[in-house]
């Protein structure tokens, strides 16, 4: 018996972090799926969550890869109290990590309930604002 329990604590360990990775994952593609649905209310929404000029956005979602990533950009940003520009500067050197690593690396805690959120994908993007259901 005891042994099993063992057994499924660890695999708990294996299974948990794949999970929160897909669920950010998940978050990641409907936010793309989204932008490329309606890029207008992309852009709204993007504006309305995330106060900043209109050439602060434009110059983020020129600097990253996707849609998604503006949004974690902006949302590290602002969890981080950081100057925007830094978050990108990480994300250019650690492009190759997943946000988790990109996060951790800024200074967000491996145990914070923000990386947590991070990892679910709950970042108080609210994709029906933005047409991304």
């Amino acid at each position: 018996m005891k042994t099993r329990t063992v057994l499924l604590i660890a695999l708990g360990f294996l299974v948990l972090p794949g999970l929160a990775h897909a669920d950010l994952q998940h978050f990641l593609t409907n936010v793309n799926t989204g932008y490329n649905d309606d890029v207008v209310s992309f852009q709204t929404s993007l504006a309305k969550r995330f106060p900043a000029t209109d050439v602060t956005r434009r110059m983020v979602i020129l600097s990253v890869d996707s849609p998604a990533d503006a949004v974690v950009s902006f949302w590290l940003h602002e969890q981080l109290n950081l100057p925007v520009s830094e978050v990108l500067q990480h994300y250019q050197q650690q492009q190759q990590h997943d946000w988790e690593a990109i996060a951790t690396s800024l200074g967000l805690d491996l145990d914070s309930t923000a990386l947590q959120a991070l990892q679910r994908g709950d970042i108080g993007w609210q994709p029906q604002l933005a047409g991304l259901d």
